[in-house]
């Protein structure tokens, strides 16, 4: 957490969208996994750690959603509406570990379609996913 908090601090606005722990979805996630933990036990893990941030949530610095969709990939991008946008892209592959999957790292001005079309299927992912609060 100590790189959210930091981000946090230094003014950033962070939005994370998560498969919900709930979701039926979750079914598919389980097949392309190849670790024995669940992946709705990790979601669960990564909500419980996010609520130690529940004071930049309550400001709304932190935005934290759940999504019944399951991506093809995770994204991480920052700043995708300047000039300098940047998305890294990790896709989803059968069994693979998550720190073997393929990723492709996209920057603006050369990759400026890619970061476009990425920036643009999460807004879209975002508006459909439910707000995520922590609990008191």
């Amino acid at each position: 957490m100590t790189f959210y908090r930091d981000r946090l601090a230094a003014g950033c606005r962070i939005r994370i969208l998560l498969l919900n722990p709930d979701s039926p979805a979750q079914a598919l996630f389980v097949t392309a996994k190849a670790s024995p933990s669940t992946p709705a036990a990790l979601t669960r893990l990564s909500l419980q750690h996010l609520s130690e941030l529940a004071d930049a949530v309550a400001k709304g610095r932190l935005q934290v959603r759940l999504t019944d969709m399951f991506p093809p990939y995770s994204l991480f991008s920052v700043d995708p509406d300047t000039k300098h946008g940047t998305a890294v892209v990790e896709f989803q592959n059968s069994q693979a570990a998550m720190d073997s999957r393929p990723h492709v790292v996209l920057r603006k001005p050369q990759d400026s379609g890619w970061v476009d079309y990425y920036a643009a299927e999460f807004e879209l992912n975002w508006a459909r996913a439910k707000r995520w609060v922590p609990e008191s």
